[in-house]
């Protein structure tokens, strides 16, 4: 299977006990989906580099992941286009509302 990095970065108001669950929590999606977490490193409350609405820091998680790309997708995601292919929706051709519009 292939192998992963993943950063989780949670809001500087989140308690310490909190990160964990939420990092216990994620390893059991992911195990649901055929993966494993290889290794855990909480890197603890730090700067970021830029504010993230309004938050100048945050609590850095480092997962080393062992899963099926699948397992690894974003729930909700829209699937991943060809190489060179955008997924446009389908829409009307380019001035094709302004005809409408008039009677």
């Amino acid at each position: 299977m292939p192998l992963y990095e993943c950063v989780i970065l949670a809001r500087q108001e989140v308690s310490a006990p909190q990160v964990e669950s939420l990092v216990e929590e994620f390893s059991g999606v992911l195990a649901q989906g055929g993966g494993s977490v290889a290794k855990k490193e909480f890197w603890g409350l730090r700067n970021i580099a830029y504010r993230v609405k309004k938050n100048r820091k945050a609590h850095y998680v480092l997962l080393n992941l062992d899963s099926p790309s699948a397992a690894v997708k974003e729930p909700g995601a829209p699937d991943v286009p060809e190489r060179g292919r955008a997924a446009l929706p389908d829409r009307p051709r380019r001035g094709a509302w302004r005809k409408a519009r008039r009677p």
